[in-house]
């Protein structure tokens, strides 16, 4: 996949600018209990910013 296509998807997503969603935050918590870490975090990037 190159870059534009990445792009294209993360933006077909629709999940830039939106509130907080619970299946990604229900995979945070798995992220939190399997890697046993205080924080976890997912990141979006598309071509000018970095979203949480």
């Amino acid at each position: 996949m190159n870059e534009e296509e990445r792009l294209q998807e993360l933006l077909d997503y629709k999940i830039l600018d939106t509130e907080p969603d619970a299946d990604l935050n229900e995979l945070l918590e798995i992220a939190l209990a399997i890697c046993d870490t205080p924080i976890s975090a997912i990141s979006f990037i598309d071509d000018k910013r970095q979203w949480f």
